[in-house]
Formats: structure tokens, C-alpha cells, sequence
């Protein structure tokens, strides 16, 4: 690389650790095939235990070493060690089955079901308190930790909108430097209608790290195929459907675009603010009993400059259910009569159409529920994953005799 000056230079990026292994699995299984009914319904069923040690990590070093755990331009890396343990237990489930079988009609079914169960067993020498965390905006919002699933949310649990003088005057507030609730005022450094109420888990009357929970995996509960193929005479259809249930998804563009002091685009859902009003007109609008918020359904905050409440913390509003089914390949063929093929030389003609990814069902409000990450321990952030196209395909399958 250049140094500026006359000549080049090297630097070593990363520091080397001879003591690195290969990582090693201890795997176990037990499985079952079985047939019934002259082979029309056949089924697979498969549980696994695999417990990996040796995880490779990236252990942290004081900083006078001069080294990053995470990516630093320009900085030494700091070196891989084999110091974590997994657990992976779970299931795989395939049935197959012939449902209508005629001269000029059939039908096929296939389903899978695989259901997988993750945690860290170990992290090295910190024991059950050394972490490795993903942060947004400063603050913890994914952690692996031992006895939890890799990369499980983390945060706060969203408890409505403070619309309400009782709410001013009971629920939790975030606390000051003293240890001490902000005041309620509506001017600023204080906490007023339209910000966010957070759950205050030990119920000391105000809301700090100690309220901060386990939010959800990204790992999902299930996954599963569903296949469907028909034929009638010279034509065939194939379905394919595939989905997963119980994953979460950081919808990281909501945090931003729900926001209305952000100053770049926006959701619809920004529209739905908390707007106030006057019990009596012509009285005070920093009279707490005076004000309330007239859509207290709303998720969105007030229109409001002082953020002493920390709105946009990590929390649950953000941690969405992603499960969905996915209808992934439709395909639809016409095979040629051989008798009218036989007159040209050519054996076989199947012409074709396919749709990939037609529709998702979903509850995600996002573009696409189905996030990947090349890092498992920071999976299921949406920070503006574009949605899986729409892809239109026709073809001809042809054979020369």
C-alpha cells in the first residue's frame, strides 16, 4: 500500500493465533423410513443432537493492544480463538404421498417440517457473563449469550403511549443521571404526552438497563415445504410453497421512518402520530391534567423536538413477528405427442411457464420477511433488504431422437 511518501509499505491486518483448531462436532442421530399402502405414502422422520466446540471467535484484547474485535478500517484485528460451544437439537419430518392416481390423472404431495433448537452452551472464559452484541444507535440490540439461542433481540418491551394524566402520574419513567425519573413537563428534559411508555420488569418505578429482556430469535421455531404436483394427460402443474414460523425481524427502516423528527422519507404509518388536545381550549397546554392524546392507539410519537425519553431505544415495536408462507414456483408444462413428433425427428417436446416467488403471506411490515445475514450472530436485521422478485420464465424442454 502507499504510505504518502516515496516507496511502499506492509502492515499486518489481523493477529495470527497458532493455537487455532478445526472446530469439532459431536453428532447423533436416530432416524425411521417406512411405506404404507403399496408405496403410495412414504415418510422420513429424523432427530439430531449436535454439540459443536471450538466456535471460532474473535476474542477482544485490551485496547493499549491496539486491536478491534469488529471491522476497524486501518486497525489490527484481533485474532480467532476456539473458544465457544453450541447445541443444535431438533427434527426432520418428510412425508410423500400419492392422493389420486388414474389413467389421465394424478397427484402428488410432498410436506417437510424441520424444527431445529439452538444454544450457546460456553463463551470462553467470561462464563455466563461474556456476550458478543450487535448495537444500533449506541444501544444493545441483539446479543448471543450463554444459555440463549445465537442472536436473540434484546431490549425494552414497548407498553403503549403516555396519553393520559394517569399515565404521567403512575407508569415508569426513564431515569436521570441521579438515579431519579425525569420530571413530567413539556418543555424540554422532561417526559410528556406522546412518548413512548416502556414495561418496567423489576417494578422500581423507572426504567433503566435493568428492564432491558429477551426480545425474540431470528432463528426460526419451524420450517416447511409444501409440494404439489398434478398431471392431466399431456399436461403438469407444479406448486411449491415454502415458509418458516416463530422467527423475529429487527425492522431497523421502521425505527427511522416512524419517526417524525427524521428528515428523510417516511411511512404512511408517520401520518398516525400522537396528536394532542385540550381538555379546555382556552387552558394551559402544559397543565398535565389538561392535555391528552386524542389516537392513544397510535405507535408513532408526538410531534416533539425533546427526545429525553429515548423514543427510539431498542425495543419490541421494532421486533416483528416475520413467519410466512411463501409461494415459491408455479409451474405449468405441455408435453407433445410422440406420434406427432415422431414425423421431425424429435423425440420429446415440453414447453413450459414458471412464476417464482408469486405471492408471500406475511404479517412483516417490511419489503420481505425472509432476511439472511453471513454473520449468524447479527441474522434478522432489515436495514433495507430489497424483496425477492418476481421472475417470469418460458421455456422448451427438447430431445433429439
Amino acid at each position: 500500500m502507499s504510505n504518502g511518501l516515496a516507496g511502499t509499505a506492509q502492515f499486518q491486518s489481523n493477529l495470527v493465533n497458532p493455537s487455532v483448531t478445526w472446530e469439532k462436532t459431536d453428532y447423533y442421530n436416530a432416524g425411521i423410513d417406512a411405506s404404507f399402502f403399496n408405496g403410495r405414502v412414504s415418510f422420513t422422520f429424523d432427530v439430531y443432537d449436535r454439540e459443536t466446540n471450538g466456535l471460532l471467535l474473535k476474542v477482544p484484547l485490551p485496547e493499549y493492544t491496539g486491536t478491534a474485535a469488529g471491522y476497524s478500517p486501518g486497525t489490527m484485528q484481533a485474532p480467532y480463538a476456539n473458544v465457544g460451544k453450541a447445541s443444535n437439537k431438533g427434527f426432520d419430518f418428510q412425508i410423500n404421498s400419492t392422493n389420486i392416481n388414474t389413467k389421465n390423472f394424478s397427484w402428488k404431495t410432498g410436506v417437510t417440517v424441520s424444527r431445529n433448537i439452538n444454544k450457546v452452551i460456553y463463551l470462553g472464559a467470561g462464563g455466563s457473563q461474556a456476550n458478543l452484541s450487535y448495537t444500533f444507535n449506541n444501544d444493545v440490540n441483539q446479543t448471543t449469550v450463554v444459555g440463549q439461542p445465537i442472536g436473540e433481540f434484546y431490549g425494552y418491551i414497548f407498553d403503549g403511549i403516555f396519553s393520559k394524566p394517569s399515565d404521567l402520574q403512575n407508569h415508569a419513567r426513564p431515569a436521570n443521571s441521579a438515579g431519579t425519573p425525569y420530571p413530567v413537563s413539556a418543555a424540554g428534559g422532561g417526559i410528556w404526552y406522546g412518548d413512548r411508555m416502556f414495561k418496567d420488569l423489576n417494578g422500581d418505578g423507572i426504567i433503566d438497563s435493568r428492564d432491558e429482556t429477551f426480545l425474540g430469535s431470528p432463528l426460526p421455531k419451524f420450517q416447511y415445504g409444501i409440494n404439489n404436483t398434478f398431471s392431466y394427460k399431456n399436461f403438469d402443474l407444479n406448486i411449491f410453497f415454502s415458509g418458516s414460523y416463530g422467527n423475529k425481524v429487527f425492522n431497523q427502516l421502521r425505527v427511522s421512518q416512524t419517526d417524525p423528527g427524521n428528515n428523510t422519507s417516511y411511512f404512511t404509518d408517520i401520518l398516525n402520530y400522537a396528536k394532542l388536545a385540550l381538555v379546555d381550549p382556552a387552558g394551559s397546554a402544559t397543565d398535565v391534567n389538561n392535555v391528552y392524546v386524542t389516537n392513544p392507539k397510535t405507535t408513532v410519537v408526538g410531534l416533539r423536538n425533546d427526545n429525553t425519553n429515548g423514543n427510539n431505544r431498542p425495543n419490541s415495536l421494532f421486533i416483528e413477528d416475520a413467519s410466512f408462507l411463501r409461494c415459491k414456483d408455479i409451474t405449468l408444462g405441455y408435453r407433445f405427442q410422440q406420434s406427432l413428433l415422431s414425423k421431425i425427428s424429435v423425440h420429446s417436446i415440453r414447453v413450459y411457464a414458471t412464476v417464482t416467488n408469486a405471492f408471500v403471506i406475511t404479517k412483516y411490515k417490511g419489503m420481505d420477511p425472509e432476511i439472511g445475514s453471513w454473520n449468524p450472530l447479527q441474522a434478522g436485521i432489515d436495514n433495507g433488504y430489497y424483496t425477492q422478485p418476481r421472475v417470469f420464465t418460458v421455456g422448451a424442454n427438447i430431445t433429439l431422437q
